[in-house]
């Protein structure tokens, strides 16, 4: 190849990403995989890396989530129903984002949000708020981009606080329990002080009595 022999990275970007595009057409997801990662090497080597990085990121991550949805769509019934519905609308949601598919995004959205609600993940419940928030404000909602985002905030705070409410009871257990055992330390420690002393009392009450039977004899 001319351009790879010459360094041209460039050219080999466009190279690496058309045969990328073209292998998708054809279904064949490893060699997709392969020029884009190449297409992501020969980028950060080009003239104007920052131009074209954020555009081949995306198609990684887009051909990375199509590569495992068709490995999940090979058996629909057990990896997309039950406990299994959440992580896959999930990662739907994210892919449609990732497409520019905004409105689509936002039925995923709007799923995943109903399903954790259902539970009491706090986390999952905050990071689907914060989603639906991005997904409004990409389609010029900026209405409803701003009460889901309120809502995220709102979560975010409050696990927040519930966090700091546990490092402090848990630093204060840690505390305590430092202070007991010093305490036992010390108790210990007066023991065998006085275990010493009344040994040294027995020793010279001991010498005592043999001294004054030796007297008497």
């Amino acid at each position: 190849m001319l351009a790879k022999k010459i360094e041209s990275y460039d050219h080999l970007t466009s190279f690496y990403y058309n045969a990328a595009t073209d292998a998708r057409k054809q279904r064949d997801n490893e060699s997709r995989i392969k020029n884009l990662k190449l297409a992501l090497v020969a980028v950060e080597k080009s003239r104007n890396p920052n131009y074209f990085s954020g555009y081949m990121l995306a198609a990684a991550v887009i051909a990375y989530a199509e590569n495992y949805l068709n490995q999940i769509n090979l058996n629909l019934d057990k990896n997309t129903k039950g406990r299994n519905r959440e992580p896959y609308v999930d990662a739907l949601k994210y892919l449609a984002f990732a497409k520019k598919e905004y409105s689509r995004a936002l039925d995923y959205g709007k799923e995943h949000l109903e399903i954790v609600n259902g539970g009491n993940h706090y986390e999952e419940i905050k990071e689907s708020e914060e989603f639906l928030a991005k997904v409004y404000d990409a389609l010029g909602n900026k209405e409803m981009a701003y009460i889901h985002f309120k809502k995220y905030t709102s979560i975010k705070d409050s696990v927040f606080n519930v966090q700091r409410i546990r490092a402090l009871s848990y630093y204060q257990t840690l505390y305590e329990t430092e202070k007991r055992d010093l305490k036992i330390e010390a108790q210990e420690g007066d023991i065998a002080l006085l275990d010493a002393r009344n040994k040294v009392k027995n020793q010279w009450m001991l010498f005592g009595g043999l001294g004054l039977l030796s007297i008497f004899l």
